[in-house]
């Protein structure tokens, strides 16, 4: 009698039905993975522009001089005495709208500011993210979901 020949492994079939569950699996995640990764690039973008005002308050407190940070295109700058002293920049993706048309904010040596706020937004994402300052010079950042 002739034994028959058992070979251990996965038939085509079973590997068909693995990729097609992967790929299911794939065009579920992706969509909810973009949207997080914008999510973050919104998050991010506030964060560096709270920092970047925080920072401008503390060198006009430290070095007693006036520093601006004004707008130029998707751009903030920090300035004090017409040189740079610190800057960001704003993805593609993600919107840094000022409220009442003011692209700038003048800390003074003392700390203190003109009010502004800027709204950070992105039209993959669900939230916002606001950044105020306070005439007392106070910086603070809050979301928002829409």
């Amino acid at each position: 009698m002739r034994k028959r020949n058992t070979s251990s492994g996965f038939t085509l079939i079973e590997l068909m039905i693995v990729v097609a569950l992967l790929g299911i699996f794939a065009s579920i995640a992706v969509p909810s993975f973009t949207r997080l990764i914008e999510s973050n690039r919104l998050q991010s973008s506030a964060s560096e522009f709270y920092r970047l005002l925080m920072s401008a308050r503390e060198d006009a407190i430290n070095k007693r001089a006036s520093v601006t940070v004004t707008q130029s295109g998707s751009s903030w700058k920090a300035a004090q005495g017409g040189s740079d002293i610190r800057s960001m920049s704003v993805p593609g993706s993600v919107t840094a709208t000022p409220e009442d048309s003011v692209t700038s904010v003048v800390f003074k040596s003392d700390g203190t500011a003109a009010a502004m706020v800027v709204n950070f937004a992105s039209t993959n994402t669900s939230i916002k993210y606001i950044v105020k300052t306070e005439l007392s010079g106070r910086v603070h950042m809050s979301s928002v979901n829409l």
